[in-house]
């Protein structure tokens, strides 16, 4: 199962091809992310899922990370106690050498258990004007959902 907007409606044709190289006859099944989301993912009723995840606009690491590799909020399941140590060291650090130490061996250990997979990489495009001023907020995710409170400076 899967969702993806449509700029992206030729990535499950990649993410289909890729599986095909490693030997598997993957049958997709594209839903809208609102049937399949709660019903669905969260259920933990499917064999794969893939569905587009807004890497670039994380302002910080450690906000994606909890959802994606922590024991109490990720969806499939992965458990690491030594994952969510890392997560909480490297989140409440405001020491940068002890931040990127805390993400070095935090990469380590996901390399070692490959909790996710991550077949398709597409290309972030991000452009800036100076005369768009961005609401003063910490915006992360919701930075396209604030387009309301953008201005035109100058």
């Amino acid at each position: 199962m899967l969702t993806y907007p449509e700029f992206a409606k030729d990535y499950p044709l990649a993410i289909q091809d890729n599986w095909k190289k490693v030997g598997v006859d993957a049958t997709l099944q594209p839903m809208e992310f609102a049937a399949i989301f709660a019903p669905l993912y969260l259920a933990g009723k499917f064999d794969v899922f893939a569905f587009q995840m807004p890497i670039g606009t994380y302002s910080d690491p450690s906000y994606p990370l909890a959802g994606y590799f922590g024991s109490a909020l990720n969806r499939n399941k992965y458990n690491n106690p030594k994952v969510d140590s890392l997560i909480k060291q490297a989140a409440e650090s405001t020491d940068e050498a002890q931040r990127k130490q805390s993400y070095a061996e935090l990469i380590e250990q996901l390399a070692q258990d490959a909790p996710h997979m991550w077949p398709v990489m597409p290309n972030d495009i991000w452009v800036a004007n100076s005369k768009v001023k961005l609401p003063d907020a910490d915006l992360a995710f919701l930075l396209f959902v604030n387009i309301k409170d953008w201005t035109r400076a100058g």
